[in-house]
């Protein structure tokens, strides 16, 4: 196996050190030029930060797998999706130009099918095993978008399999395909065991998720297996791949999901050793692995001093042949994921991840300590939101040159709530993070009137690419405090209000009377689909009887006894039929229950529906009010005294510390998040551009029909007018939806269930909770 050794400048380093005892012999100095580049190699160590080149490499989109060198450079197979097949991929040998080829799936065979395969190449030749499928004779899914209606359930119901071994030449011509018998017994529940295609000594190995690894004869097809693991109960809980070292020598690498007692946290034994694929044996043991970590170590193959690098989350390491190990990379160091990588040679590495838009391929060269430079960091937790946060820091920093985010704390990887209490105590003291982000707008809004947050306005304003112009004017407004602060900024906002049929309610805006009026007037049983609780939880989350600002609350309110007494004419719990599967007329009941309260608004059972405007929908959720109303709609709104029926709800909210001291780097970031982060919000962009664009998009589908159908439901893209209609309905709304707190909430449920119950009078229960609410909320504020 061919790899590039060392370095230019350490090959002319070793020519320099031979010359010199040649020169020594013959009494004759080196020159003093040299001497000093010997020396300043020695005094130069490389360091764990690597130099980030991007590669910008003509690929298909689609999964990535490990590359491997080949007579010309390097290979990989991607895998875009079952419709396009897989393809190979020809490197040059400086990682600079591909050529990429599709392999040609093997023809439908008396049905059967190909719908997918693991691949291998030596040699120059590309084996591939490749399963067939058959299900009843029926064609497989169409995904070019036409197949809306295929019948799943009956393409699943019954199937049968059959396995190719193929040969390929790199023009992705299908040379040769020999039936391969004897692995329907390798199989779980219809699920293939196959994990990983291997060649050695000209032979070809299948590995199997449950610890088996097969010998498939290329001439005939025939399964032999030549090893199998011990003690493996559960093939989810074991890892099992073969990998080779710096010098093409065969690895079996094990990987054991086990529970530690000490911790009673679940991670895994990774284990390396040498393994002879002919005789099954393992050979002694080279590396051993044991963690609280969920993530298992990935070994690569070495180079120059290193007889193999181990990937783990935070490190590439370096593992000599004496065992002595060495950190080669920190990835956090080096604004990198924990990335696919391939040893070059040289000190140098071939990386790749998925991004944002697909594969994202980059040369990795370490730095010597010349080369670096200490930058000034700033700090970042994120404390809510999700997404691709730790990804958008990386990509950040490799803007910069002087200064470096450090993300103390992702949000995908949770926390207890202890953790987030010492979190939020963190951030009052004078270690507090440079930038915060949290979920709920009220959290950052009551942070900042206690001085931890920077107002953001004067950065805002001094910016003449991104002032208050560029947002969406009616959020600003609403997260304005009294004072005119402005304490964060969140990455997207929703609009949540309450639709009802235009004939029953033709205007904005409603008071809880006006609602109940409503009620009182309705000809069908209305109050047959929702329970009490079901009631008053919907509408606490419009209804606003808390003032965090002042630290008041107004639960005494005849407004809130009003809401007490209409959620009590519901019933306590669904008149639902009892489930009992073995009773079919009782399935068909169900069946028939769910069918009526699915449809119940179209019958006029149901005045009241729930909608939130996001951007992740036909009509930005609009549409599928209206189809499931039947009829027009009204934006009605949730009751309120001051015509204030919508309520804006936050996602996502970043802040600075007033404890910061580069607030220009901290204010950059915040412009990079709110152009860059893809948290995976249903929200709408507060970013004015985006947000006209999204409202744009809700006028049209991707449907071919012109329409989306779902849940039964035909749900067409808005007109021009209802979409104009509908931004400027929006732009109004400059109320912002109450906190959820679980502290007031269980206070309301538990006087409100004494109430419902019985046990005491709508006034009385809207006291208790006034009494209660008022002292925690002025606590709190």
């Amino acid at each position: 196996m061919r790899y590039k050794r060392i370095s230019a400048a350490l090959t002319a380093a070793c020519l320099l050190l031979c010359g010199c005892s040649t020169a020594e012999t013959e009494s004759s100095a080196p020159p003093e030029e040299s001497i000093a580049e010997t020396l300043s190699l020695a005094d130069d160590p490389l360091t764990t930060q690597v130099r980030v080149e991007e590669l910008e490499l003509d690929i298909t989109d689609g999964g990535f797998a490990s590359i491997f060198p080949t007579a010309d450079g390097y290979g990989t197979f991607l895998y875009p999706d079952r419709e396009r097949g897989v393809h190979y991929v020809q490197f040059s040998e400086d990682m600079t130009a591909t050529a990429d080829t599709p392999l040609t799936p093997p023809a439908t065979q008396e049905d059967f099918y190909y719908t997918s395969g693991l691949y291998t190449y030596v040699d120059g030749t590309i084996y591939s095993l490749a399963v067939m499928e058959w299900h009843s004779g029926m064609a497989p899914y169409d995904y070019s978008g036409t197949g809306k209606e295929f019948d799943w359930e009956a393409y699943e119901k019954e199937a049968e399999f059959r396995y190719l071994l193929c040969t390929y030449t790199t023009d992705g011509t299908l040379a040769s395909a020999v039936s391969v018998d004897g692995l329907h017994d390798y199989r779980e529940d219809r699920t293939n065991l196959f994990s990983q295609f291997t060649v050695e000594n000209g032979e070809l190995y299948l590995t199997l998720t449950n610890g088996c690894i097969l010998h498939i004869g290329k001439e005939n097809g025939g399964v032999t297996e030549v090893y199998r693991m011990k003690d493996v109960t559960d093939s989810m809980d074991m890892n099992l791949t073969l990998c080779r070292d710096r010098d093409g020598t065969l690895l079996l690498h094990t990987a054991r999901n086990i529970l530690n007692q000490s911790t009673m946290l679940w991670g895994y034994e990774s284990t390396l050793c040498e393994f002879d694929l002919q005789s099954g044996t393992c050979g002694a043991e080279l590396y051993r692995v044991e963690g609280d970590t969920t993530d298992y170590a990935g070994f690569v193959p070495g180079y120059g001093d290193y007889r193999f690098c181990m990937r783990t989350k935070d490190h590439l390491l370096g593992i000599k042949s004496d065992g002595t190990e060495e950190q080669l990379i920190e990835w956090k160091l080096s604004d990198l994921p924990a990335p696919e990588i391939f040893p070059l040679g040289d000190n140098q590495f071939f990386s790749h991840y998925w991004g944002d838009s697909g594969p994202e391929c980059y040369r990795l060269t370490r730095m010597r300590q010349s080369e670096t430079h200490e930058p000034q960091v700033l700090t970042l937790i994120g404390l809510g939101g999700g997404g691709n946060l730790a990804e958008l820091v990386r990509n950040f920093n490799r803007t910069q040159e002087d200064f470096r985010i450090d993300l103390l704390h992702d949000p995908l990887e949770g926390m207890d709530e202890a953790t987030y209490e010492e979190y939020k105590m963190q951030i009052l003291t004078d270690d507090s993070p440079d930038i915060v982000i949290v979920y709920h707008h009220e959290e950052a809004r009551n942070l900042g009137k206690r001085g931890v947050f920077a107002d953001l306005l004067p950065l805002m304003e001094n910016d003449t690419e991104m002032n208050r112009s560029a947002f969406v004017p009616n959020v600003l407004t609403a997260l304005e405090t009294p004072d005119g602060a402005l304490y964060t900024l969140p990455l997207a906002f929703s609009v949540q209000t309450l639709a009802v049929k235009s004939k029953f309610h033709d205007t904005e805006n409603w008071t809880i009377s006006d609602m109940i009026a409503l009620y009182d007037s309705a000809e069908k049983d209305v109050y047959q689909w929702e329970t009490r609780g079901q009631m008053l939880w919907m509408l606490l989350r419009g209804m606003d009887f808390v003032d965090e600002e002042n630290g008041t609350c107004s639960f005494d309110s005849p407004e809130f006894v009003q809401l007490l007494e209409f959620c009590k004419r519901f019933p306590e719990k669904p008149d639902r039929p009892e489930k009992n599967e073995e009773s079919k007329e009782q399935m068909l009941a169900i069946e028939e229950y769910y069918r009526n309260a699915h449809f119940s608004h179209q019958r006029d059972e149901n005045l009241l529906y729930p909608l939130t405007f996001s951007s992740d929908s036909v009509g930005g959720g609009y549409s599928y009010a209206r189809a499931k109303m039947g009829e027009d709609i009204t934006l009605a709104g949730y009751p309120s005294t001051d015509g204030q029926g919508g309520r804006l709800t936050t996602e996502s909210c970043i802040a600075i510390s007033s404890r910061c001291d580069n607030m220009a780097v901290a204010w950059e970031f915040v412009k990079y998040y709110l152009q860059n982060a893809n948290m995976y919000t249903s929200g709408m962009s507060i970013l004015e551009e985006r947000f006209e664009e999204e409202l744009d998009n809700w006028t049209k589908t991707d449907s071919l029909l012109g329409y989306v159908e779902e849940d039964e439901l035909k749900l067409y893209p808005i007109s021009q007018t209802e979409r104009d209609a509908l931004e400027e309905y929006i732009r109004s709304v400059t109320a912002l939806s109450p906190q959820e707190q679980e502290s007031l909430m269980n206070i309301i449920e538990e006087e409100a269930e004494m109430f419902l119950a019985g046990d005491q009078s709508a006034q009385d229960a809207a006291r208790k909770v006034q009494s209660r609410a008022e002292i925690m909320v002025s606590e709190q504020s």
